[in-house]
This record gives structure tokens, sequence and C-alpha cells, in this order.
């Protein structure tokens, strides 16, 4: 099922974002997934997974889970746990394929994030993982998923963190190190970091209440640019150290400022 274009998917005159046709463009390749998992298949990328799916397992709870933005599919593992039941959802063919190749028992919804095909309240809790951050209007989305889940049921996601962007671009100009935070553009990211108190309203704003929250992913931190292939190297080849570093950042980063950490882990309830 694919679902139709809302007014947030257009530009005033109807046009589509030329950000987001370059991002659809890309994402239905038909090597994009095989290219996504081994982009996720080790390192940074890899240590960041093994966080967040520890993290989530750790909180989520429910029987009906909506994976929205599934990708091919990196998060059904510990979504499967206890029995649960999933359903994938994401806008390109492509990556659902090969979602499908791997988990052909879980659902799979071809739709825009902007025009979920779904009924309100159908699902206990929703995870929608590496895809706000590429919104500008990421409260908006987070909106309409908070619709399709039950009340009491959580969220899951995740935003680059917009305190950590605003000190490290003063660190890194302090030490002349820009070289490391002015990299060249890509015009289907259209990035955006948020400070926790922005996306505290947001949540309020779509009825959520705010429960936890982690910051982590260090190692893709502005201020360790500089070592970023090392620490890729590292983990890579050193499993071991990969699971202290995840270790570490789950235990810590309930309390570590964002500032400090690339990205912040969110966790809300629908009231």
């Amino acid at each position: 099922m694919k679902g139709g274009k809302t007014s947030n998917d257009q530009e005033p005159d109807g046009r589509i974002p030329a950000w987001r046709r370059t991002k659809r463009e890309r994402y239905e390749s038909c090597d994009y997934g095989e290219k996504y998992d081994l982009r996720y298949a080790s390192g940074l990328n890899d240590l960041s997974t093994l966080v967040e799916r520890s993290w989530i397992s750790r909180h989520i709870d429910g029987k009906t889970v909506l994976d929205a933005g599934a990708g091919t599919g990196r998060f059904i593992p510990c979504l499967w746990a206890e029995g649960r039941k999933v359903v994938a959802l994401d806008s390109s063919q492509a990556m659902l394929a090969a979602l499908g190749e791997k988990y052909p028992s879980v659902p799979c919804i071809l739709s825009d994030i902007y025009a979920l095909p779904l009924a309100e309240k159908s699902f206990d809790a929703v995870v929608c993982m590496h895809v706000l951050f590429h919104l500008p209007d990421w409260d908006l989305v987070l909106s309409g998923l908070v619709r399709a889940i039950r009340p009491g049921g959580g969220i899951f996601f995740e935003m680059r963190s917009g305190e950590h962007a605003r000190l490290a671009e003063k660190f890194l100009y302090l030490f002349g190190l820009r070289k490391y935070r002015d990299r060249p553009k890509d015009p289907a990211a259209a990035t955006v970091y948020v400070s926790r108190a922005r996306v505290r309203e947001a949540m309020e704003k779509a009825g959520l209440e705010p429960v936890r929250t982690l910051s982590y992913d260090l190692g893709h931190s502005y201020y360790l640019a500089p070592l970023s292939g090392f620490l890729e190297s590292l983990f890579s080849r050193f499993p071991l150290f990969k699971s202290v570093f995840a270790f570490l950042e789950l235990h810590l980063g309930s309390i570590m400022p964002p500032s400090l950490s690339y990205r912040s882990l969110y966790f809300g309830r629908k009231r």
C-alpha cells in the first residue's frame, strides 16, 4: 500500500521539495538496500545500532509495534522479542525488498511517512529511528506517528543534538579545526540538529509525556572528528572494544550532557 501526498509533502506551488526528490531517488536505487546494510555492518555505525537496540529493548512494552522508516530491518531483531507483532513501513520499495528477504514473515507497508495509511490508536509502540532528523518538519511527522499509538503506548526516536552542534562549532573554531565540521553538503541529507528543550516541546504538543533520554554516539562527535578513522578501525577490528563502549554509553548516557554527544535517544509515552 502506498500513501498519497499531503500538503506537508509539497511546496506551496505543489512541487515536491528538491531535497526530498533527491532522497527518494537515492533510496529507490536497486542496490541501496545492500549499500545501507554494508554501511551499518561495522565500526561506529554498528556501535550506534548496538546501543539503540539495547536501549529500545530495555524500555519497550506492548504486543504490536510499528517500525516507521524500517529500511532494511535493522531493528526487527530487538522488536521481535517476547512474541511481539512487528509491521514495517518505509517509502522505499528497494529497502522493503531487502527487509523482506531477511524477514519474510514481517508485514510491510510501502508508504510515505507524511501520509500514513494507518488507523488511529492501532499500535502499542512505534519505533522511528534515523528518520526524523532528516526532515525539516520533523515535529509534524512526530505528531502523525503519535496518532497511530494507543493511549499509554510509547514511541522511540533519535535526533542529532543541537547543543552538541553549537558547542562543537565554537570548540573547533577555537582550535582551528573547522575543516572537521565543514564537510561537503549532501543535498539529500536535510539534516536538522535539535535541542532537548525543542524536542520536549514538540513531544508535549503531540500528546506525549517525555519519559527517558539517552546521550550517545560519542564516536561521531565533532570533538573526536580527528580520531574518526582510528575509532572506525578499532571498533571494526576489535568487537570487544565496541561492546565496552556500548556498555558505557548505555549506563552513562542518561546523565551525560547533550552538548557532549552527537545524538540523543528519546522515549515518550502517549497520554
